[in-house]
């Protein structure tokens, strides 16, 4: 699987399976967003891909890659159990929940990228799910430098 990337970034296709070698394994804040996520992911989850993840956020969730943030969210139930949840391919059109799974970047540029206001957002910190009123997190946000 190929996929294109944001123009700044020094990656134009590769395969995902390529990334641990083109990212390295020290971090470092003038890596794109993109390949900062990719290496957080890589390290925490290395039992899961990544290809496949994101693959499933093009086909029922949201892809934002810009120079200044990478994010994967997609609009889930807040019923849903964390079995449901932790499916990136199970979305809920009528859910009342952005799921975030995952984010590098500047922060408060998510609040433009939103694409509807719904009245919860979700993420997983630390292997727990969050959960917070999106009038919460925008609060937040706006209270950011």
């Amino acid at each position: 699987m190929f996929v294109g990337f944001a123009q700044r970034s020094n990656i134009k296709k590769l395969q995902f399976t390529e990334i641990q070698s083109v990212i390295g394994s020290s971090y470092n804040k003038l890596m794109t967003p993109f390949t900062r996520a990719a290496q957080w992911h890589l390290t925490h989850c290395p039992d899961h891909p990544l290809a496949p993840i994101v693959e499933a956020h093009f086909q029922n969730g949201y892809v934002f890659n810009t120079p200044d943030l990478f994010i994967l969210a997609r609009q889930i139930s807040i019923d849903w159990t964390d079995e449901e949840i932790l499916d990136p391919w199970q979305s809920d059109p009528q859910g009342s929940v952005w799921h975030v799974w995952l984010y590098a970047g500047d922060m408060k540029a998510i609040a433009k990228l939103i694409p509807y206001k719904l009245p919860y957002i979700t993420f997983h910190r630390a292997g727990k799910l969050k959960t917070y009123s999106m009038k919460e997190i925008m609060k937040h946000l706006k209270k950011r430098p």
